[in-house]
């Protein structure tokens, strides 16, 4: 797969089906990231599979408008890969991050990089259901093409599934997919958010998303983590 079958790749998806294991190793080995050494145990990385796959829809021409919860420990992580991928097209990524330092290191770094014409970082500590007009003023978009999504902030998941519901994205990436840190802990609603709303009713073909990429291993520093990306059932071909 060359990089202008992988710019193209994610116009036509197909019903029904995962993407293959070799499509995805393409993506992967077809990757012109360049390598930066990560300075987190938690960055989806360029050299990981998380990052690539970031870059790779970040490319893709039919992703202009991308959000990202939440930009997390600064350097050379998903936001960036992301990032990258939009720098040369047309397009916005707005990321939501509740630490100021984070939100600003977060810019400095992709500043560094110049790639933040094309991003913006809001510093909020989103509070639902008060700070639902906020959205409409800075996240001013009737829908998203990409929802990129660490689900491992605990006590977010009313956010997660406001956004959903708000702006509809064509897909959603999400990371730490089907992690739970502590079998035995009932209070990871975020966790189980994921496994019913999004994975369960797409295995059940019940809901409004299906699974692309059902649970690939991300090769974060930190092992064990997955990825899935979803799509908006909308916008497959049958």
């Amino acid at each position: 797969m060359n990089p202008q079958q992988i710019s193209n790749f994610f116009e036509v998806i197909r019903s029904n089906k995962l993407i293959s294991s070799k499509e995805i190793s393409d993506i992967l080995a077809n990757s012109d990231l360049p390598e930066y050494s990560s300075k987190h145990i938690g960055h989806e990385s360029p050299s990981s599979n998380a990052g690539k796959i970031l870059y790779a829809l970040g490319r893709s021409v039919s992703i202009k408008t991308a959000l990202v919860c939440f930009a997390g420990p600064p350097g050379p992580n998903g936001l960036f890969c992301l990032s990258k991928g939009f720098s040369n097209k047309n397009g916005q990524v707005f990321a939501l991050e509740g630490r100021r330092r984070y939100a600003f290191l977060n810019w400095l770094f992709l500043f560094k990089h110049k790639l933040t014409k094309s991003v913006t970082i809001h510093f909020k500590r989103i509070e639902l259901p008060k700070d639902k007009p906020w959205f409409d003023k800075n996240i001013d978009v009737p829908t998203l093409d990409l929802f990129a999504v660490d689900i491992d902030d605990k006590g977010s998941e009313n956010l997660y599934q406001f956004i959903i519901s708000k702006y509809e994205p064509k897909l959603i990436f999400v990371e730490n997919s089907g992690y739970r840190p502590n079998e035995n802990n009932l209070d990871t609603l975020e966790y189980d958010y994921e496994d019913e709303e999004l994975f369960k009713k797409s295995m059940e073909k019940t809901g409004q998303y299906q699974l692309l990429i059902s649970r690939c291993d991300s090769k974060l520093k930190v092992p064990g983590r997955k990825f899935s990306l979803y799509i908006k059932k909308h916008y497959c071909i049958e």
